[in-house]
């Protein structure tokens, strides 16, 4: 994928990269991890692509979904078009949020926020992230930026208890799943979520699934590392406000 593509181009490539996801079980799997901590509730979904992995969360929940991309919104509205009453749609500029678009979200009161697989358009990425990174510099950086968003969004609803984030990753051969997680843990509660004393997210969990992108065209993908050392990963980290783990805490 050119780094240049535009939000029509990033959705056509997105829409086959979501069918993938979708096949190989993937959505149906994030989204049981998901309800194992939170089996109930409004979602706030950041960047819901093509509909795939809402239709899956729509199933235990309400979800408002937010993209910045009309061509991927239009899709996902018609993958979802049997279940209206489960979900709402709004484009909206997440570096740029208005009062509208905070108003939206605060009266939909979400229970939890979740961004899975965060990306966008080269021309997006070339206005939002550092301008002096190479191409998978800036995707990293332009998804940390979002992750910014989620949690700054996250902690001024006190509505919100839980946050799921949802990367690629990959494992060097010769290491295990649950150190892949752990050290996922170990990052996102020293650089997302308990960044400093205010911070009110703490991770609690990640989960680790294998991921086949052998038939990806996303530029992000490397097919195939050196003597196969890298093994491509999906991990989920859960994280949950500081409030709730005291109150579990006081409870044992």
């Amino acid at each position: 994928m050119n780094i240049i593509s535009t939000p029509q181009i990033y959705a056509n490539i997105w829409e086959e990269e979501s069918n993938q996801f979708e096949a190989l079980g993937l959505y149906s799997s994030l989204t049981n991890y998901l309800d194992s901590h939170s089996p109930n509730g409004k979602i706030l979904e950041f960047g819901c692509g093509t509909g795939l992995a809402t239709r899956h969360l729509a199933e235990n929940h309400e979800v408002l979904c937010l993209d910045n991309n009309i061509d991927l919104l239009e899709i996902a509205k018609k993958n979802l078009e049997k279940i209206p009453d489960k979900v709402q749609f709004h484009q909206c500029d997440f570096f740029e949020l208005t009062e509208n678009d905070l108003t939206l979200i605060q009266n939909f009161a979400p229970d939890v926020v979740i961004g899975w697989n965060i990306g966008t358009c080269g021309q997006v990425q070339e206005e939002r992230a550092s301008k002096h990174l190479n191409v998978v510099q800036k995707t990293k950086d332009y998804r940390e930026k979002v992750e910014d968003i989620i949690m700054k969004v996250s902690s001024d609803l006190e509505s919100v208890k839980i946050v799921n984030l949802v990367i690629r990753s990959q494992l060097n051969v010769g290491y295990n799943f649950e150190e892949a997680e752990k050290s996922q843990l170990e990052n996102y509660n020293e650089y997302v979520f308990d960044i400093n004393e205010k911070s009110k997210f703490k991770s609690k969990s990640a989960k680790a699934l294998e991921w086949d992108n052998s038939s990806s065209n996303m530029n992000y993908v490397v097919h195939g590392s050196p003597s196969n050392l890298t093994i491509p990963l999906i991990i989920s980290i859960v994280a949950e406000r500081k409030e709730e783990l005291v109150d579990a805490e006081e409870q044992l």
